[in-house]
Formats: structure tokens, sequence, C-alpha cells
């Protein structure tokens, strides 16, 4: 009876020490850095404008959480896009980063910032949009991972001034960075020392008021 239950006892303990070690894993994705500074002169063909722009993003294996703000363009903004392309080429999207225009985006997909404040978001394969002329299915989440890796992403801004983009960078992809994931769990509001720059942490899976959907993306 006695080494029936020390046998219980060791395998539960060790029960609890594997599923210990998985969660840890699971929690702690693998991330990686990526940075693009927008301006005309990447467009193609390039395009004179005062405008100016900064996409940060952290990578994990299922998820792309990003962090993105513009000022200065020449005419309001329509929407913001990453799209499949090396630098000096033109490509389709892949995903959206945010939108002005509801008929044109998909549901889930927030409202793009004004001037100078910052929206954080996150891309999931669920926002991952088809382009098949250049072979990406609907939600192909490692399609768009190759794409980063491959440098041949980039971001691109639309305005009414220029419908077809203002501002673009090409996603520039870091491997090994010691950068951090966003935890799920900082669910607050903070500035920087300039107050025009309103950053929003990512919040749990709970219903968010009006004003804080349009600032960034729930998870999903």
């Amino acid at each position: 009876m006695t080494n029936k239950l020390t046998k219980s006892m060791l395998l539960l303990g060790l029960g609890v020490t594997l599923s210990g070690s998985v969660l840890a894993n699971h929690a702690t994705p693998r991330s990686t850095n990526l940075s693009a500074a927008l301006d005309g002169f990447q467009e193609v063909p390039a395009v004179y404008t005062k405008g100016s722009g900064s996409f940060s993003a952290w990578l994990s294996y299922d998820k792309l959480y990003f962090s993105f703000r513009y000022k200065y363009l020449a005419g309001p903004i329509k929407f913001a896009h990453i799209h499949f392309g090396k630098p000096g080429t033109n490509g389709g999207v892949i995903a959206f980063i945010c939108s002005n225009d509801a008929a044109s985006a998909p549901a889930n997909v927030p409202s793009c910032p004004e001037p100078g404040e910052r929206l954080q978001g996150m891309i999931t394969s669920d926002d991952v949009v088809e382009n098949a002329a250049q072979g990406i299915s609907a939600g192909d989440f490692y399609a768009l991972k190759q794409a980063i890796m491959n440098g041949a992403a980039y971001v691109n801004v639309h305005s009414d001034a220029f419908p077809s983009g203002e501002l673009r960078g090409n996603l520039d992809y870091q491997a090994n960075s010691s950068a951090k994931t966003p935890e799920k769990s900082d669910n607050y509001s903070e500035k920087s020392d300039d107050s025009s720059q309103t950053y929003k942490k990512y919040p749990d899976n709970t219903d968010d008021d009006e004003s804080s959907k349009e600032s960034h993306r729930k998870y999903k």
C-alpha cells in the first residue's frame, strides 16, 4: 500500500513538473524586433511629402504585436497596410494595420489614429488577407512571417492626397533580438514626455469602451 502511494505521489509530481514546463514554454514566445522608418522617398515612384512615421513590431510564432504612428500627411489618412514586396518594388496587401474606410477593411481592423497619436495592436492569422496574385492565402500567417524574415514586407500609409501611398518603409528584421513582447496582463495606459503620444497596452479579452477600441485591438 505504501509503495503504491509513493509511486502515485511521484507520478503526480512529475505531471505537475511537466505541465509547468510546457506552460512556461508556451507563455514565453520567441520574439524578434522589427522596425520601419516611414517617408515618401521609399514609395514607388517616390513622392515628396513632409509626412513621416514609424512602425515597430515584435514577431512571435503566431502573432505580430505592433506600434504605429505618423504625422504631417498631405491629406487625411485612409488606411495603412503591410504589403508583400522587396524595396523598390510594389506588392499587394498582406494585412491591414488600420483603416478609416470601413467598407474596404475586415471588421476587426481598428480605425487609424490621429496625427501624432500612437496605435498599438496585434495581427494574427485571422488578419492575413488573400493575395492570390502573389501566392498568399487568407489566414496564412506563416507566409507573412516568411515575407518579413526575407526582407519582402513593407508598411504603406495611404492618404487622400496620395491614394496609392504617401509613406512607406521596409520592415527591418533583426533576428535574436532581446526585445520583449508586450505582456497580455499589462492593461493600462501611459504617456511619454511628449503629451501627444498616447501608449496603449494590450488588454485582456474583455469588453472595451468605444474610445479604447479605436486605439488598440483586442486579444483574440
